[in-house]
């Protein structure tokens, strides 16, 4: 499977890079790929579904959680989100 890659999500990516993250780049690969807002939209709920289970297992920091979060949002709601 090909890494996603986009220059506005340089620390989803960065974890989407990792192996054993296969579902996170997965899903971020569809967000990316996202004709529109309710497909984004729906899969930003899934990548936060993962982001909140990499954290409850301390895959992920609470800070990591926090900016990857941020990250997300930004990229699907705009930067004012």
């Amino acid at each position: 499977m090909t890494k996603p890659h986009h220059p506005k999500l340089p620390l989803c990516c960065a974890l989407a890079a990792h192996n054993e993250r296969y579902q996170f780049a997965h899903t971020l690969s569809e967000v990316i790929a996202a004709a529109s807002y309710d497909e984004r939209k729906a899969e930003l709920h899934r990548l936060s579904g993962l982001l909140a289970a990499y954290l409850e297992f301390d895959l992920i920091t609470r800070e990591q959680h926090s900016a990857l979060r941020t990250e997300l949002r930004e990229f699907v709601f705009g930067a004012s989100a």
